[in-house]
């Protein structure tokens, strides 16, 4: 009998997080395959991120966008996310929401929820952009591009795990990198 012995595969941080979180969950949904309900804060988030891209692309190329155009792009991306998760589910209602339903909310955190708070959270990170402009900038990779949406590849037990890094940004003042997170908020 021979042993082979494969090499470690490659994860991503989201798997390990997952594994770590609730490995029943980690098994039904990578190993098993059991569908996921659709969820309205995936395509918001997607499109989050995409029009906070168009948004550094624009200032790291001294072609900032104005206002008006932040809040298409969102529209945009966000119509364009919703597309694919229709494509998935067509019927909204069976869709996942998050947030409590209130008077205010009586849907919880939906689509339409999104859309206008969504405006919001680009408006705060533009306003959070512009506002640091002068003491950040997006720090360049070797190859000349802007340091948005980095790979990096550490290794942790012997596999390597994949993750991607939002954003690098250079202290003008020091030259320090920092790495940057962003969520639905201008914190990082």
């Amino acid at each position: 009998m021979e042993l082979v012995l494969q090499p470690p595969r490659t994860r991503s941080f989201s798997q390990l997080n997952q594994y770590a979180e609730c490995g029943e969950q980690f098994r039904l949904e990578r190993r098993v395959k059991v569908p996921r309900r659709a969820a309205v804060w995936f395509p918001a988030g997607t499109a989050f991120h995409s029009t906070c891209d168009d948004i550094d692309l624009g200032i790291h190329g001294d072609a900032p966008l104005d206002e008006a155009e932040r809040i298409t792009r969102w529209h945009s991306n966000f119509s364009a996310q919703l597309d694919e998760l229709r494509e998935q589910d067509p019927d909204l209602k069976n869709w996942r929401t998050a947030g409590r339903k209130t008077k205010e909310k009586p849907n919880g955190e939906d689509v339409e929820w999104w859309a206008r708070e969504g405006e919001k959270f680009v408006h705060a990170y533009a306003a959070w952009r512009e506002s640091s402009a002068g003491k950040l900038r997006l720090w360049e990779l070797p190859d000349g591009s802007p340091a948005i949406e980095v790979e990096i590849v550490v290794r942790i037990g012997g596999a390597p795990v994949r993750m991607f890094v939002d954003r690098v940004f250079e202290d003008t003042g020091s030259g320090a990198l920092l790495v940057f997170d962003r969520k639905g908020n201008t914190e990082g």
